[in-house]
């Protein structure tokens, strides 16, 4: 089973073990949730491509604000990530043609942005603090 074409907004998630989690989908969108005190991280998208991360909130979650693993053609835009104890966005190396920016990344313990994402990448400015 691999979803598509859903879309998760208007949510709000406190104190969950992971806020809002996206695997092995394509055409996602996640966009106006507020995701706080999650045990993990607060957006967690794994093995998934077309994904859309805009307009969130994802502050104080234990992991880190947003994070991506093994995710293509996606973006995340117009975010605030900030308190979390990881970073504020995280990428790992099996990411590709990610497009970011537009998001405020302040106050993460960890640092604000870990992307070792490997090619296609377009990173606008974000607010980081």
């Amino acid at each position: 089973f691999s979803p598509t074409d859903v879309i998760v907004s208007g949510n709000k998630i406190t104190l969950s073990d992971i806020g809002i989690f996206v695997t092995e989908a394509t055409h996602v969108t996640v966009s106006s949730n507020a995701v706080v005190a999650s045990l993990t991280n607060g957006i967690q998208v794994n093995d998934s491509n077309s994904i859309t991360i805009s307009g969130n909130v994802s502050r104080a979650n234990t992991g880190a604000g947003v994070a991506l693993a093994n995710c293509d053609e996606s973006s995340v835009v117009g975010n605030i990530l900030k308190g979390n104890t990881g970073f504020g966005y995280s990428a790992d190396g099996n990411c590709d043609r990610i497009v970011r920016g537009g998001n405020i990344i302040r106050g993460n313990t960890a640092g604000q942005v870990s992307d070792s994402s490997t090619s296609g990448n377009s990173t606008a400015t974000d607010i980081i603090a």
